[in-house]
Order: C-alpha cells, then sequence, then structure tokens
C-alpha cells in the first residue's frame, strides 16, 4: 500500500515546554508527542505525555492549550492542570476527551474551552483503583475512543476496557462508568468479554456498528471485542516482529500469521479498515480480505516500508492518515495513493 509523506508538524528536534516551542508548524519543537486525533473540522490535537501538554495545529500554526503544570485543576483550559494525558479524541463536534493518566481522569475541553472531570475522582487527591458506577475509579488510563452517536466513550487501563456514557442512552439508567472486557489481569485470552485478557493495550477504536478494536501491545496482536461481548483475535501471532526483517512487512501477510512490532495507536476508517501504529512503521488490517499491508515508499516491488522512529499514534481525516512519531518528535501526514475498492495498489511516497 503506497504513500506520499510529508512534515505535517515538528521540526525534528526536542522542546523544552517552553512558550517558545510553539510557531510556524514546520519550526514548532515537540516533546515525545503521543496520541493525535483530528476534529470534523479539521485540527488536530496532540498529548505530550512527558510535559502535561495538549498541544494544537490549525492553519499551520502549532500552539499550546494549557499551562502544562501538573496538577488536577479543571476551569479555562489556559489555566487548568492535567497530570501526564495520553489518550484524546473529538466527538461529532470538536468536543474533546482526555484520559488524564497520573490523574485518574477522563476529562474534557469542550469547544469553549473549559476543562471539566467527566469520571474519575473530582478532587483535588489522587485515587486510583478500579471503581464502576457514578463515583467510578481508575487505575492509569490511557487510549481512548468514542462512538459514532457520540454517546460513549472506551477507555483502556489497567488490561481493562471501560465504557463512560456521556449521556442516558438504551438500556442505561444512569451515566454509571461500566467495565465492558478483561479482568484486569495480565495475560492472553479470548473468549467472552468477561474472561478475555489482555497485556498492556495501548490504544482503541469503535467501528459505526459498534465492535472494538484494540492494540494489545504487550501481545503483538489486534483484539476484537463484539458488541455481543465476544473477544477474539483478528491479526497478528502474538510473536514480536523483527524491524530489520522487511520481509515481515510484506503486504498481503494472512492477519493471524502476521506479526506486529509494538501496535501502540489504532484507528478505524468508514469502510472498517484498522490502521496501526506499529513502532517502525504503519500497518493496516483488512477486514474483507483478512490480511496485514504496510504503508510503503515504492510503486513497484514494495520493498521499500515507510520507517518512522517511533509511531505511537494515529488519527485519519479526508482520507489522510496522520502519525504521531514520539521518536523523531513529528506529525507525519500520509496520503493514499490510487486507493482501489480499499486495497491500494501503486502511488509512490517521499519524505
Amino acid at each position: 500500500m503506497f504513500f506520499e509523506v510529508e512534515t505535517f508538524a515538528g521540526k525534528g528536534e526536542q522542546g523544552n515546554a517552553a512558550p517558545s516551542d510553539d510557531g510556524p508548524a514546520l519550526s514548532a519543537l515537540f516533546n515525545f508527542p503521543y496520541k493525535i486525533a483530528v476534529t470534523p473540522g479539521g485540527v488536530v490535537y496532540i498529548t505530550e505525555v512527558f510535559f502535561n501538554g495538549i498541544r494544537k495545529i490549525e492553519d499551520g500554526v502549532v500552539s499550546t492549550l494549557n499551562s502544562r503544570g501538573e496538577g488536577t485543576a479543571d476551569g479555562p483550559v489556559a489555566t487548568a492542570l492535567f497530570g501526564g494525558p495520553t489518550g484524546i479524541v473529538s466527538d461529532q463536534i470538536g468536543n474533546l476527551y482526555v484520559s488524564d493518566q497520573a490523574n485518574g481522569r477522563i476529562r474534557k475541553i469542550d469547544t469553549a474551552g473549559n476543562v471539566t472531570t467527566v469520571a474519575g475522582p473530582t478532587g483535588t487527591e489522587r485515587l486510583h483503583g478500579w471503581v464502576d458506577g457514578i463515583e467510578a475509579l481508575f487505575g492509569d488510563p490511557m487510549g481512548i475512543a468514542i462512538d459514532a452517536m457520540s454517546e460513549t466513550l472506551y477507555v483502556l487501563e489497567h488490561h481493562r476496557i471501560r465504557s463512560v456514557p456521556l449521556f442516558l442512552s438504551f438500556g442505561r439508567t444512569s451515566t454509571e462508568v461500566r467495565t465492558v472486557a478483561a479482568v484486569g489481569i495480565r495475560g492472553f485470552a479470548d473468549g467472552p468479554a468477561t474472561l478475555a485478557q489482555f497485556n498492556d493495550p495501548q490504544d482503541i477504536a469503535v467501528t459505526q456498528t459498534g465492535d472494538l478494536f484494540v492494540a494489545d501491545t504487550g501481545n503483538f496482536r489486534i483484539r476484537r471485542v463484539t458488541p455481543s461481548g465476544m473477544v477474539t483475535t483478528v491479526a497478528g501471532d502474538g510473536v514480536p516482529a523483527v524491524p530489520t526483517d522487511e520481509a515481515q512487512f510484506a503486504d498481503a501477510r494472512p492477519a493471524l500469521s502476521a506479526r506486529f512490532e509494538r501496535p501502540s495507536g489504532l484507528a478505524v476508517d468508514s469502510t472498517g479498515m484498522v490502521w496501526v501504529a506499529d513502532g517502525h512503521h504503519v500497518r493496516m488490517f483488512h477486514l474483507l480480505t483478512n490480511t496485514v499491508y504496510t504503508a510503503c515508499s515504492d510503486t513497484m516491488q514494495h520493498q521499500q516500508p515507510i520507517k518512522f522512529e517511533n509511531a505511537t499514534g494515529i488519527a485519519l481525516f479526508q482520507g489522510k492518515i496522520f502519525v504521531a512519531d514520539a521518536g523523531a518528535n513529528k506529525i507525519l501526514r500520509l496520503s493514499p495513493k490510487n486507493d482501489f475498492g480499499g486495497v491500494i495498489v501503486h502511488g509512490r511516497a517521499r519524505r
């Protein structure tokens, strides 16, 4: 699968969490950009987990939304405090939801620029745990996704999947947090969601039909949770890929015999294609053909997989693929070439 690649933002040098890091996109500095989200209006947001930052890219300019001081304060985003923000996602109108890892909370940044806590403790004390219900507790929330109707958030934390309702919907009598899948013990097990096991999952995506796809990082697999509550492995044999062995990143590998290096970021497009930020590569699980592809730069022989330093986050917008390369301190944009029937058969890439 072939792509043109361009640097969307980032000079490629490490920033110092100072105001001077902001500015024109190609001269701005990042420090381990981790996860990425794109709003319906095309505005790009990135979390910087080690500097408590929420960065914004709009009209070719990078800015920092918050003070980057560490804490738990809600209120105007310019003075709000986060603690190691990880996952980020946008709803249908541009509100952002953030997994505030160190604080054990799920935070909302609304379109007016106000920060509120939507799940987890609301005081200044950092409380962690596994408690469902109205007064829910989280361990270390990581990846986050939102359903097609912007009614429910899905959050990964401590080898589990939790659901956070944003509104009362069918089957719910209150906005309580629930555990959707996994017993919370590190391991590997498919089957009924309540008995399934994951190993340090880093990201999650939800389809229009309510299927959840999980980047099960420690198991080197992509897992699926159906709305009926069954967990299956859809891609990966559980053996880590060797990043220097390009044969392992060839196109059209049978999904269950494919190997992943470090699946850390996940996104799903309208066709059901699952896009994976996989360490040094971007991979794609094609649901209809049950095969795995790798983003590539040559047009004929497919012997040049596109290399990243450490791809940790991925998001989609109008056919473009945005990748947070934490190792290179850059945000990259991939444009697929000659996409026919969901499988890209021609194209080129440049860096």
